[in-house]
């Protein structure tokens, strides 16, 4: 998801490679980012922080602790992004006496710069510190301004979302080859119509209920199978699964 992020930030200019620092602790990545992306690279977080007026935090919730407590001292003047999930505003401001925190969660459609990015914005902020997260977020998709309150349900909608889709997909495809179909044209009919699908909901904007509907003839065949989905609890399974990950997210935060 780091390299994604950057990925989007050079192509799209917001600013020069020049102006752009990665650090890391693995020497074979800081080559492969400096020979593929042409930025400056380090070892070092202290002097990645030192050198930057905006730190990203692009590191697993488990790494955050030490990392944020390596950083603390020359981290307090600086705007602070994080998109560790569960890492809660108010445990960064603590670890590294930072006032200027915003919260992220991309999810993974960024490698393709079509992620959605939920943002909440800690208290202490300037407008200008939202517009520039905004702003770098927005090389790898869409964003959205919340309530950090909001961002354990985000996790759980958008954040884990796109596995929902594809375990669908999977299942279609699988049930595709059970009809006899083959593996390559079950999985080509998927990917299409899944595109097709989420393209067609962005187009038009509509209720999701309402292009449902449009498809579904009356004694037809799409109300055949959607009968076997409203007896299975289909509805009822997805709400069930996205509690379970919301509850799952407020868990492993770190408040």
């Amino acid at each position: 998801m780091g390299e994604a992020l950057l990925k989007g930030l050079v192509s799209k200019k917001l600013f020069t490679r020049s102006r752009i620092i990665i650090s890391d602790n693995r020497d074979s990545r800081l080559r492969f980012i400096k020979k593929n992306y042409h930025v400056k690279v380090t070892a070092s977080n202290i002097e990645a922080v030192k050198k930057s007026d905006i730190i990203i935090l692009a590191l697993k919730p488990q790494d955050m602790g030490s990392a944020l407590s390596e950083i603390a001292e020359v981290a307090r003047t600086k705007l602070i992004i994080s998109k560790a999930a569960g890492v809660t505003i108010d445990f960064i401001k603590k670890k590294t006496g930072a006032k200027r925190v915003v919260r992220v969660m991309p999810n993974t459609p960024a490698l393709i710069g079509f992620a959605m990015t939920a943002i909440a914005a800690g208290s202490g902020l300037k407008k200008s510190d939202i517009d520039i997260t905004e702003s770098i977020y927005a090389c790898v998709g869409e964003t959205i301004l919340l309530n950090e309150k909001d961002m354990d349900a985000v996790t759980a909608v958008s954040g884990s979302g796109p596995a929902y889709f594809f375990l669908l997909m999977e299942a279609m495809v699988d049930g595709a080859q059970a009809l006899g179909l083959k593996k390559d044209t079950a999985l080509k009919l998927v990917t299409q119509t899944a595109f097709g699908a989420s393209l067609l909901q962005y187009s038009l904007a509509e209720n999701p209920a309402v292009l449902r509907k449009n498809v579904t003839s009356e004694g037809g065949t799409t109300e055949a199978a959607l009968e076997i989905f409203k007896k299975k609890e289909f509805a009822t399974t997805v709400k069930i699964a996205m509690t379970a990950a919301a509850k799952r997210s407020k868990q492993l935060s770190c408040r």
